[in-house]
C-alpha cells in the first residue's frame, strides 16, 4: 500500500524520561534504602503508546524476511531542549515514528521516578 493511502495514527500525550531505581523491597515510611541498580529510559504514557502502535503496525514476513508498514504513526507533544528530550526524540525516530509535531521547549523534559 502506498504511504499516501496508509491509515495515520497520531498520539497526543506525555513524553517523559523514566528514572528507575531498583531496591530490594518497597520502602517503609521513613526508611532509606540503597538502590542495587539504576536505569534511565524513554517513557511517558503517550510515547509508550506511540511505540506500541508503531510496533503493531509493522508486519514481518519471516519467509522473505521483509517488513511492511500498515500505518503511519506520529507523536504530538513537547520535550525540553535538553539531553533527555534528545533521547526521547531519537527513540521515537528509531521506531519509525514521525516526530515533526513534537515541540522543543525551554522547560526541562518531564521525568518520572520509579521505585
Amino acid at each position: 500500500m502506498a504511504s499516501s493511502t496508509l491509515p495515520k495514527i497520531t498520539v497526543l500525550g506525555s513524553l517523559n524520561i523514566d528514572l528507575t531505581s531498583y531496591v530490594p523491597h518497597h520502602p517503609l515510611p521513613g526508611e532509606t534504602l540503597t538502590s542495587n541498580a539504576f536505569a534511565v529510559s524513554p517513557g511517558g504514557k503517550g510515547a509508550n503508546q506511540a511505540v506500541a502502535c508503531a510496533k503493531l503496525s509493522r508486519a514481518r514476513d519471516h519467509a522473505t524476511n521483509s517488513e511492511s508498514t500498515a500505518a503511519i504513526v506520529s507523536m504530538a507533544g513537547a520535550v525540553g531542549d535538553d539531553s533527555h528530550g534528545s533521547l526521547l526524540l531519537s527513540n521515537l525516530a528509531a521506531h519509525g515514528i514521525d516526530t515533526s509535531q513534537i515541540k522543543k521547549d525551554t522547560a526541562a523534559t518531564g521525568t518520572a521516578i520509579i521505585i
